[in-house]
C-alpha cells in the first residue's frame, strides 16, 4: 500500500513529459519577465497586451503572412523576437498561429509579478520560488505554486523520511503530527526522475535532455551570478504560509493560549526526531568542534527558516506545522569518522539522566538568539511593532514554552518507542526501508544506526 496521497495538480505528483512542459513554459514567462524593465512593466505590459490583440483582429481576415509580418515588427520594437519570433515564423497555417497567439497572450497576465523569485535559503544550490497561472486542459487558468531548488539526493531522502514518520502519526490518528511537503526530484545524470509517490522511473533521453536544457536556462535566470548547480532537482510543494520568525511577528499573537501550547510541544516533538535522525540544522542546535575533535550541544541560533507555519487568523482551524529543508549534513552520511564522533555524542546524551533537561535549555538559548538575530535585521519601519511582537514571543516561550518543549521531547520519545520506530521496523516500513537502502545506502545505514541508538540507550 502507498501511504502518500496524490491530492494535488502541482508538477510534484505529474509525469516527466507534463513537468517538461510546464518548466518550458515557467522558462518562457522567466524571460519574458527578465525583459521588462520594473518601472516601466504596466506601459510594457499594456503593449504587449494590444499587439496579441491586434494580431488575433488581422489574423481574423484571413491574412496568414500580413499577420506574421505584423507580430515581428512588434516583437522586434518590444526585444522579444528571440523569446516569441522563430516559433511564429515556423508557423504554416492560420489555425497553429491563432494557437500561438492565443497561449502566449496568456503570458502576459503571468509576469504581472515577478513568477521565479530567488529565495535566500539554498546552501546546496539556487532556490526559487515558483508563482504563476498555468492554463490547463480544459482552458482554466490554475495557479502554480512551488519551490524549485537544486540540491542533492540526501535531502529528498531525508524528506522521505519525515514525510513517512508524519504519515504514520496520521494513520494513528495523531491530530498533533507535524506536516511535510510532498517532494518529486530529476537526477539529470542518472536520468531518473523521483515521483512525489516515491517511485524511481527512468526518463527517455529526449526527456532528460530538454529537461537538463530549461532547467539550466531556468538557473541562469534566476541566479545568474550562481555557479552551475547540481544535478538534481528538487520541486517541492509551497507552503501557505510563514516561517517561524515572520509567524511571530505576524500572526503569533492572535493564537489562543491552548493552540500557543500546541506549538511549542509540536516543536519540541519535532527537535527530538531531528537529534536522532541527525538534523543539525532546525531547533537543536549541535557543532562540532575541530579543537576538540568531539560533537557539543552549542549556544547559538535556531534556524527558525526551516520551520513553516500555516494558519489564517479566525479560521477556526488549528495552525499546522511543517519542517521543510530536511536534509542531514553530508560528512554525517559520508565521512565514517565524523559519523562515530556523532555516534559518540549521541550515546553520552540518549544515556544522560538530564537528557531533557539540557535540551529544553539548547532549545530556548537558540530561539532566543534566533530572535535577537533577526530583531535586529528587521527594516527601520515597523520595527518597534514587530519588536513589541517578538517582546510576547519571546516571553511565552521563557514563562511556558520550556514545559511544553519539555513535553513536547517526551511525547516524541514515547511515539518512538510505541509507534514510529515499531512501524518503520514492521511491515508498514518495508517498502520505505528498501527504497532508503536502495537510493542512498549510507543514508539508510546511518538512520538505522541512530535509530538503534535510541531503542538501547533511551529504553522506556
Amino acid at each position: 500500500m502507498n501511504p502518500i496521497q496524490i491530492t494535488s495538480q502541482s508538477p510534484v505528483f505529474k509525469e516527466a513529459p507534463d513537468v517538461l512542459r510546464d518548466i518550458k513554459t515557467l522558462c518562457r514567462i522567466a524571460n519574458l519577465n527578465d525583459s521588462i524593465w520594473e518601472d516601466e512593466r504596466r506601459e510594457y505590459l499594456q503593449e504587449l497586451r494590444q499587439t496579441w490583440s491586434k494580431s488575433k483582429e488581422t489574423l481574423a481576415t484571413g491574412s496568414l503572412e500580413k499577420t506574421k509580418e505584423y507580430l515581428s515588427d512588434r516583437l522586434q520594437r518590444l526585444d522579444l523576437r528571440d523569446l516569441y519570433g522563430c516559433k511564429i515564423e515556423e508557423v504554416q497555417t492560420a489555425q497553429k498561429l491563432e494557437h500561438l497567439i492565443q497561449k502566449f497572450s496568456l503570458d502576459v497576465n503571468s509576469v504581472l509579478s515577478n513568477p521565479l523569485k530567488k529565495s535566500t535559503r539554498g546552501n546546496k544550490g539556487p532556490t526559487f520560488l515558483v508563482s504563476f497561472p498555468l492554463q490547463d486542459k480544459s482552458g482554466i487558468p490554475q495557479p502554480q505554486c512551488y519551490v524549485m531548488k537544486w540540491t542533492q539526493w540526501n535531502e529528498l531522502c531525508c524528506t522521505r523520511i519525515y514525510q513517512v514518520f508524519s504519515r504514520f502519526l496520521l494513520q494513528q490518528g495523531n491530530s498533533s503530527r507535524f506536516l511535510v511537503p510532498n517532494v518529486c526530484g530529476f537526477d539529470l545524470e542518472a536520468n531518473i526522475h523521483e515521483t512525489g509517490a516515491a517511485s524511481r522511473i527512468s526518463m527517455e533521453t529526449q526527456i532528460q535532455v530538454e529537461l537538463n536544457k530549461t532547467l539550466n536556462q531556468i538557473a541562469k535566470i534566476g541566479a545568474p551570478k550562481h555557479p552551475l548547480p547540481d544535478k538534481l532537482v528538487m520541486l517541492c510543494e509551497r507552503i501557505n504560509g510563514e516561517n517561524l520568525f515572520d509567524f511571530a511577528i505576524s500572526k503569533y499573537a492572535h493564537l489562543e493560549p491552548s493552540q500557543k501550547v500546541k506549538l511549542f510541544t509540536q516543536l519540541g516533538r519535532i527537535a527530538l526526531l531531528d537529534l536522532i535522525i541527525g538534523n543539525l540544522d532546525r531547533i537543536v542546535q549541535i557543532n562540532f568542534s575541530t579543537k576538540e575533535d568531539s560533537y557539543t550541544l552549542l549556544d547559538c541560533e535556531a534556524n527558525f527558516g526551516n520551520i513553516m507555519v500555516e494558519w489564517t487568523i479566525d479560521s477556526g482551524v488549528e495552525p499546522a506545522v511543517f519542517a521543510i529543508d530536511n536534509g542531514i549534513e553530508n560528512v554525517l552520511v559520508e565521512d565514517p569518522a565524523r559519523i562515530a564522533k556523532y555516534q559518540g555524542f549521541l550515546d553520552a546524551l540518549l544515556s544522560d539522566p538530564e537528557m531533557e533537561a539540557k535540551l529544553v535549555e539548547n532549545i530556548l538559548a537558540s530561539f532566543q538568539h534566533a530572535i535577537a538575530t533577526q530583531a535586529d535585521d528587521l527594516s527601520v519601519q515597523n520595527a518597534k511593532m514587530l519588536r513589541g511582537r517578538l517582546q510576547e514571543f519571546s516571553r511565552d516561550i521563557e514563562t511556558f514554552g520550556k514545559k511544553c518543549f519539555a513535553e513536547g521531547l517526551q511525547e516524541m520519545e514515547f511515539l518512538l518507542h510505541k509507534t514510529l520506530l515499531p512501524m518503520w521496523y514492521g511491515t508498514e516500513g518495508t517498502r520505505w526501508r528498501e527504497y532508503l537502502s536502495a537510493t542512498y545506502p549510507k543514508v539508510y545505514d546511518a538512520i538505522q544506526l541512530r535509530f538503534n541508538t535510541f531503542i538501547q540507550k533511551r529504553p522506556l
